[in-house]
Formats: C-alpha cells, sequence, structure tokens
C-alpha cells in the first residue's frame, strides 16, 4: 500500500478537519475518497481554470505575437533548461 505525504497550512487542516468531522469523516477518508472519484470520474469533480483576466492576457499575448514557437521538443527543451 502506498503512503502520500501531504504538507498544508495549519488553518486549512483545523478548519477542514472540523468539517470532516461533523460529517463522521477523517481526514485520510476524505483524501482516499476524492482519489476514488478522480478515477472513477476519470477527472476533478470541479471545475479548475484560470481567473479570466490571465486568459484573456494570454490570448492578448498570442495575438501580438509576444509567444514562443519550437520547430520541435528538442528545441523547447533547450529553452525551457537555458538560465539565460
Amino acid at each position: 500500500m502506498a503512503q502520500i505525504n501531504v504538507r498544508i497550512d495549519d488553518d486549512l487542516k483545523k478548519e477542514s478537519t472540523k468539517i470532516l468531522d461533523s460529517i463522521g469523516l477523517d481526514l485520510n477518508g476524505a483524501v482516499k475518497m476524492f482519489l476514488k472519484q478522480v478515477v472513477l470520474q476519470e477527472g476533478i469533480l470541479f471545475k479548475v481554470s484560470l481567473k479570466r483576466s490571465q486568459i484573456i492576457q494570454a490570448l492578448q499575448d498570442i495575438d501580438e505575437g509576444r509567444v514562443k514557437q519550437f520547430d520541435d521538443i528538442e528545441c523547447l527543451m533547450e529553452d525551457l533548461t537555458d538560465e539565460d
């Protein structure tokens, strides 16, 4: 059996534990439930997205040519690992 260690904010743990206790779950059970649902649904059950302002900025960058393009994966990886 695998073990997962997660670091979270103390307040987040305290608040979530209080809510989970009230419905008869502990943190371990809630995490297992979440992961089971990820597998069953083949995804996350809630919307995950960028803030609208970030999307708008990204689209403007594309429209105005402020993007990098690469001919192949090797060029992309070289650019990502370049320390300059």
